[in-house]
This record gives structure tokens, C-alpha cells and sequence, in this order.
């Protein structure tokens, strides 16, 4: 009896050190908490043998009993593990996979009127996730006093805060010593990269918000290991930094449930928003979510949910490929790009045939915070086809072509994407029409790359007007002095570069009679022709 009590207490001790590092969920859909309990079960039989063989010589009168019911508590969970994981898949339950989120189909002729319009710069996120961690770097060069205790993160999650949107990411601990060295303090703050302007900061923040609890702590303060104390059987999926309308730092978990037998297909189904600085959170339905949170879903999981739809349309045995679609993230991940729509982020995708990649036939756009994915059927050139185009007309620089964003210029549908340098710095900006994309402009600025890319697309009618001048502005554009004015009467406004008529600088002031020569783009009067009366 004695030996026996030894061994149970040895083996809880090692189970309770197992529990403590994997934290699983006390939820029979965890897979887990099956595997919490298969090694539980190792440690049980294992220590039980051996206090058996011990007891045997030393007593003479041990029972391997103990050792037996944990040998076969461990192949039982072992067998129905396995049982389980098999009866799970979408050799059994496909229908489960398929529909596990919905995919709503536009109508036809409405995918171009989705896109994100384009007239200037300002339209146009330029700053993607690979682009945003090189400029976030530079901003955490700047601060020295934080370079021996911290790393920036390489999430850099996309938000809206205060009307402007951001690419976020926080500082963490640069490993288990460091935060024995940094714990009292907490993490001191966060990168910010405006999407538009790449303007980058480190903000920091006051001692009483400093993160406390975060997925690079250990102990206590570990984010999964502080949480899984107060929600013991919930699954947690994803994770996401952000902060609130106050510049408070949140980590936002989705919680999952499983649709398809035991494990298989699990959603989103809510979830826990976490303070990072005091630790407490609060639990959410997917229609209870605050609104300043923009991130309850993760990429990755989306895009799997997306993959599921498409290739079970006719079952898990369609050997054939019949029918089956795949998106352009499944063959490249940076075939993805993430942008700001009516306050939501939106992620864009293209949608290819499983057996060719060269050319797309829809796009799916899908909202990351209230889960709705669209698909558009709207055929076209592969957003690789489309940054090998781009590269080409600066072949001789070497250049890297970044994420690729369906947009809409002048009701045609057109790819934009960044060329990079060996450092991932922004050089070139490009255009690329969808349909064609031997029809590609490249440019050191994006007014450029959209002006130059209209003048491709459009077959343009020089247009006139005759008037009083109302009101004219000065603007220093791709470094050339570009003026703006209005004629009385006329509800819009004309751009005018200094090369158009060096006269324009004397001349062309309130009150002034002119005659105006003008190509429209978009909703922008760009002036080929300036005559004073």
C-alpha cells in the first residue's frame, strides 16, 4: 500500500506539472484534453511498473494491479482518441465542413462596385505587414533604453483607432531572462504604422497600463496559462493585439466549438477580451462584440474555413477536382491583402480553379470582425501573373513585388502592389489591369502610378471650360508646384502643373479670365492647356 501511495503521489505531481505547462480545456470536444489525458496515463503506468518492480524486490508481495488499470486506462484513451479524430473528418462529415461558415455568392456584375474606389494616394493602404515590421523596427531602433529587454512582435494587426487606421503591434519580451529582469515593470508600449502615410511610433504608456499579461510572459502572467484559471473548459482559437478608442492595450482570443463529430471543423463562436494590464476580461457572443474591436477572426482561420467550402463542394472522396476552387492564399500567403472598408477590415483574396493558377475567376472579400465572406466571380489574371508584370519594366533593379490589392479605378478592375528592394523598402508602386495584365504602369509615387495607369486604361477627350476664376491654392506634388483652382459657376476643381503655363504663377489669381483645356480622370480635372483673356 505504501508503495502504491508513493507512486499515485509521484504521478500527480507530474501530471499536475503537465497541466500547468500544455493548459488544456476540461472540454470533451478538446483534442487536447485527450491528449492531456494519454500522457497522463503514461506517467501513471510508467511510474506504477516501475514502483511495482521495486516493491516486488524489496517486499515480495506487490500487485501489478495499479499498473495494469493505468495501462489500459492509457489504450483506452489512446483507441478512442483515434476513433474519434477518424470519425471527425470530412471522410464522414463533409457537409459539416463545407458549411461550417457561410460563403455568401455576389451577383453578377457587382464584384468591380465591392472594390475600394481609387482617385489619389490617399485612397490606397500602402503599407502592408511585411512593410509595417521593417518600419516598426526603425521606430524601436530609435528608443535604445528598450533594445535590451524587448523585441517588437511581428503581428502588427490592422485596427481603426480614432477615425485613422494602424498597423499595431506590441512590444514582448525578449525571452525567459528578460522577463525575470522586466516582469515588475511590464511591457512599456506598442508600434503604431499609419497604413497610409508609413508614419511609425513607439508608443509608450504609463506605468498603470503597461502589459502585464501577455503571450511572451511565463508564469502567472502568461496570457493562455491566466486565462485557462478563470475559463478552465473553454477552446481557445486565434489571438489579437489591440487597443481601444483610449489607447488601452487588449488581447482579443476567439473562442471555438467543434461542428463536425467529436473535433472536427470548429468555429468561431465569441470571444474574451483581455486587459493586458490588470488581467481581467470579459466573454462574448459574436453579437455582443464592442464595436471598437476590429479583429474577432484570425486570417488563417478564415482562410481554412473558405478551403473547406470549396473543396468539399462534392465530397471528401471528389478525386476528380470536380468543381473544386482554391483561393490564391493557398498557393502563396502573401497573396492576401487586408484594407480598411467603411470602418471594418477587409480581407481580399483571389479564387482560382484547383487545377490552374495562372488565372483567376472570382475574388472573396471577407470582414474580420463579423465573419462575412463573399465571393465575386470575376475573371482575370492571377495576382502573381500580375506582380511578375510589374517586375519586369524594373527587371534591371531587382526588385520584390509585395501583396497584391484588388482595387477599382474608373469602374475597372485593377491590381496594386508595392516593389521592394533587398531591405523590403518601398520603391515603385504599380497598377496592373486584371483583365490584361500586359497593361501595367510603375511609378515612384502612387498619384504617378494612378495618373499614368488612367491615361492606359481610359481613351480620353480633351474637354473644355471658359470662365472666372474663384479661388486658387498652391501644392508642391512629386516634388513640382501644381495649382488648384475654381471657376465661378463650375461645381469642381482643376489641377494645373507649373509646366502647363509658367505664366500661371502672375497670372493665374482670383478674378482672372481663362480659357482651360482639361482631361477628366476619375473625378480629378487635370489641365493640358491654360490661356489667359
Amino acid at each position: 500500500m505504501i508503495s502504491i501511495a508513493i507512486s499515485t503521489v509521484i504521478s500527480g505531481l507530474l501530471s499536475w506539472g503537465l497541466y500547468y505547462i500544455v493548459g488544456p480545456a476540461f472540454n470533451f470536444t478538446s483534442g487536447e484534453l485527450w491528449w492531456f489525458l494519454f500522457g497522463v496515463g503514461l506517467i501513471f503506468t510508467f511510474v506504477e511498473w516501475i514502483g511495482f518492480y521495486i516493491a516486488d524486490e524489496c517486499c515480495y508481495n506487490a500487485h501489478p494491479a495499479p499498473a495494469i488499470i493505468c495501462s489500459c486506462f492509457t489504450g483506452l484513451v489512446a483507441v478512442l482518441g483515434i476513433i474519434f479524430c477518424v470519425a471527425s473528418t470530412p471522410l464522414f462529415h463533409s457537409e459539416d465542413f463545407r458549411n461550417a461558415h457561410e460563403v455568401n455568392i455576389a451577383a453578377e456584375g457587382t464584384a468591380v462596385s465591392a472594390l475600394p474606389v481609387v482617385d489619389t494616394k490617399d485612397d490606397i493602404p500602402v503599407i502592408d505587414v511585411y512593410t509595417a515590421a521593417k518600419l516598426g523596427d526603425r521606430a524601436m531602433g530609435v528608443m535604445e533604453k528598450y533594445l535590451s529587454q524587448y523585441e517588437v512582435s511581428s503581428e502588427y494587426t490592422l485596427i481603426e483607432y480614432n477615425g485613422d487606421f494602424f498597423r499595431i503591434s506590441p512590444l514582448e519580451y525578449g525571452g525567459f531572462w528578460k522577463y525575470n529582469n522586466s516582469k515588475s515593470t511590464g511591457i512599456p508600449g506598442y508600434v503604431m504604422v499609419n497604413i497610409y502615410t508609413g508614419e511609425a511610433k513607439l508608443v509608450e504608456l504609463p506605468s498603470e497600463l503597461t502589459i502585464r499579461y501577455a503571450p511572451s510572459a511565463f508564469w502567472g502572467n502568461d496570457m493562455f496559462r491566466h486565462l485557462r484559471g478563470q475559463y478552465g473548459s473553454t477552446i481557445f482559437g486565434d489571438y489579437h493585439f489591440e487597443i481601444d478608442e483610449n489607447g488601452k492595450p487588449y488581447y482579443i482570443i476567439s473562442t471555438m466549438k467543434s461542428t463536425a463529430g467529436i473535433f472536427g471543423a470548429k468555429v468561431v463562436d465569441g470571444v474574451i477580451i483581455l486587459n493586458a494590464a490588470t488581467g481581467e476580461s470579459q466573454k462574448y457572443g459574436l453579437t455582443e462584440v464592442p464595436e471598437w474591436v476590429d479583429n474577432v477572426y484570425s486570417i488563417e482561420h478564415l482562410m481554412e474555413e473558405i478551403d473547406w467550402h470549396f473543396k468539399y463542394v462534392h465530397g471528401a472522396m471528389n478525386f476528380s477536382n470536380k468543381d473544386v476552387r482554391k483561393t490564391s492564399y493557398a498557393f502563396d500567403k502573401s497573396q492576401y491583402y487586408l484594407y480598411p472598408n467603411a470602418g471594418d477590415v477587409i480581407l481580399y483574396t483571389g479564387v482560382t480553379s484547383a487545377g490552374n493558377d495562372e488565372s483567376n475567376i472570382g475574388f472573396i472579400l471577407a470582414n474580420m470582425r463579423t465573419g462575412e465572406i463573399t465571393y465575386y466571380a470575376a475573371p482575370g489574371a492571377e495576382e502573381s501573373s500580375a506582380q511578375a508584370s510589374a517586375k519586369g519594366l524594373v527587371q534591371q533593379y531587382g526588385y520584390s513585388a509585395g501583396p497584391v490589392m484588388l482595387v477599382n479605378i474608373d469602374s475597372i478592375e485593377s491590381y496594386f502592389l508595392t516593389l521592394k528592394d533587398n531591405q523590403g523598402l518601398v520603391k515603385r508602386y504599380a497598377l496592373v489591369n486584371k483583365e490584361d495584365y500586359n497593361i501595367v504602369t510603375v511609378e515612384e509615387t502612387v498619384d504617378k502610378a494612378v495618373l499614368s495607369y488612367r491615361q492606359k486604361i481610359t481613351t480620353l477627350e480633351t474637354q473644355g471650360d471658359s470662365g472666372v476664376v474663384e479661388s486658387v491654392y498652391e501644392a508642391v506634388i512629386d516634388g513640382n508646384t501644381t495649382y488648384i483652382f475654381k471657376l465661378v459657376g463650375i461645381d469642381t476643381y482643376y489641377l494645373s502643373d507649373i509646366t502647363v503655363s509658367y505664366d500661371q504663377h502672375a497670372k493665374l489669381i482670383p478674378g482672372a479670365t481663362i480659357d482651360v483645356s482639361y482631361n477628366q480622370y476619375g473625378n480629378t480635372r487635370v489641365v493640358t492647356n491654360l490661356t489667359f483673356k
